[in-house]
């Protein structure tokens, strides 16, 4: 999961990639941010069937944890 993060994303994707994943999935939190969606679009174009960037957009409720958040994208993730 990232947000403002294309700075860094290909030096992690490679990163990654070495270490023997197979394939990443990116949850990209920044909907609110089109030129940073972008950037992040054309990095994982790069790495075709290895790199997938899925839209995850999420905010804080009142009456859910952080944590909660994240057990929802590594259950997409894995499944």
């Amino acid at each position: 999961m990232c947000k403002d993060y294309s700075s860094r994303l290909d030096e992690w994707i490679i990163y990654n990639l070495k270490l023997g994943f197979s394939g990443i999935i990116i949850f990209n939190n920044d909907l609110d941010n089109s030129i940073e969606t972008e950037k992040m679009k054309n990095i994982c174009k790069k790495y075709k069937n290895k790199v997938f960037l899925v839209s995850f957009p999420y905010s804080l409720f009142e009456c859910i944890d952080w944590n909660n958040i994240q057990k929802i994208s590594l259950h997409i993730g894995v499944n």
